[in-house]
């Protein structure tokens, strides 16, 4: 057994010269402009998806984080449909309660007509502001 070293490609064994290698660059056939254009329009719809599944996800918090304000407002009409407005009125803020007293409020349902009447609220703007919505 030879005790030398042992080639380990065709370039080392001698059979092919190293400055014959190709860089792989080299090998590449220059793109055409549908390939440039397929290639743009493939960068421009994974950006606008993601975009899209980013709105998505900021309107699902932003929705789930009101539900909280939309069950009260629900609850409160509701105890003003079956004419309990002291449970309704103990529904609000204590900061609002500061500034509109029951009789107050009473007086603001009198003149509201319909909300008494109402089985049903829809909701399509919705803000919450720290803990006041």
């Amino acid at each position: 057994m030879e005790s030398g070293s042992i080639p380990f490609g065709p370039a080392e064994s001698g059979q092919i010269p190293i400055a014959s290698v190709a860089p792989a660059t080299a090998l590449r056939k220059p793109g055409s402009f549908s390939g440039y254009l397929r290639r743009a329009f493939q960068v421009l719809g994974v950006g606008i998806l993601l975009a899209a599944s980013s709105m998505a996800c900021l309107l699902a918090v932003f929705w789930i984080r009101s539900q909280g304000a939309v069950q009260v407002v629900q609850t409160q009409v509701e105890e003003i449909r079956v004419g309990k407005v002291e449970e309704a009125y103990a529904l609000f803020s204590s900061g609002y309660q500061a500034g509109v007293s029951l009789p107050m409020f009473r007086r603001w349902l009198r003149r509201q007509g319909g909300l008494g009447k109402a089985h049903k609220l829809q909701f399509w703007g919705r803000s919450v502001w720290g803990r006041t919505a």
